[in-house]
């Protein structure tokens, strides 16, 4: 029983249940909380920064590449104009100690 319930609980959290409002459950008063995005200026990384700004968040962007960020940064302010961005250029793959980070 507990294993059937257990599922309809999976099923429904992740197929029936609608897409939920991050920006009302972990937004800041005032405006000046910041998505980080890892790998945002490509593929899913991208998306996921396309639907929170269509939220309402503000973007911070990581990744190597610095012009492909401010190109796709653009996008999303032309999307949604009231949104800050910010990005940071980082390639994770050169750090190697905690004080490179």
């Amino acid at each position: 029983m507990h294993l059937l319930w257990k599922s309809l609980s999976t099923f429904n959290r992740h197929c029936l249940r609608g897409q939920q409002d991050f920006f009302v459950k972990y937004a800041v008063k005032g405006g000046d909380s910041y998505a980080v995005v890892t790998g945002g200026s490509d593929g899913i990384g991208l998306e996921i920064c396309h639907q929170l700004a269509q939220q309402g968040f503000n973007i911070c962007m990581v990744s190597r590449n610095e012009e492909k960020m401010q190109e796709k940064l653009a996008e999303i302010k032309e999307k949604a104009s009231k949104v800050k961005t910010m990005y940071v250029v980082a390639d994770f793959v050169s750090l190697n100690t905690i004080d490179q980070y």
